[in-house]
């Protein structure tokens, strides 16, 4: 499962759009982020397209994983 982090919610908004627009089923929901336990629950996304395989993406909004280099966003 690839993961993702975003600032705000606009951008878990169209990423949830953009999801949609290639083929993915989204689900918004809740989930824990990177951050000390007990503070990092966060809104999120979760995106399912089934091939052979099926492919997953979680999509999260948290300011400080965005800014951790863990991460992955540049």
């Amino acid at each position: 499962m690839n993961t993702l982090f975003v600032n705000m919610k606009s951008q878990l908004t169209f990423s949830k759009e953009l999801l949609e627009t290639v083929g993915f089923e989204v689900y918004r929901t809740r989930t824990e982020c990177k951050c000390t336990p007990g503070q990092d629950r966060r809104d999120a996304i979760i995106g399912i397209m089934e091939y052979d395989e099926a492919v997953m993406v979680k999509v999260i909004r948290c300011r400080g994983c965005v800014n951790r280099k863990e991460a992955g966003n540049v």
